[in-house]
């Protein structure tokens, strides 16, 4: 198993970083809070992250992520 987690870009995730979440409706901003390297994703390759985009915590998969530089 990876010690890291990366974005759909393949940058590294970090706690505290500020990322792009690309969902289906659009996409909103959010601060890596969490990363979750015992908790694969399934349908494409990454990890769950825990996010706060202002409404308190919430689990996004790794490759929906992008780290805002």
């Amino acid at each position: 198993m990876s010690d890291v987690a990366v974005d759909r870009n393949g940058e590294n995730l970090v706690v505290g970083q500020k990322v792009k979440v690309h969902q289906d409706d659009g996409v909103t901003e959010g601060i890596v809070k969490e990363i979750l390297l015992d908790s694969p994703t399934e349908n494409e390759p990454g990890f769950w992250i825990d996010i706060d985009r202002g409404e308190g915590l919430e689990g996004m998969p790794s490759y929906l992520l992008e780290v805002v530089l």
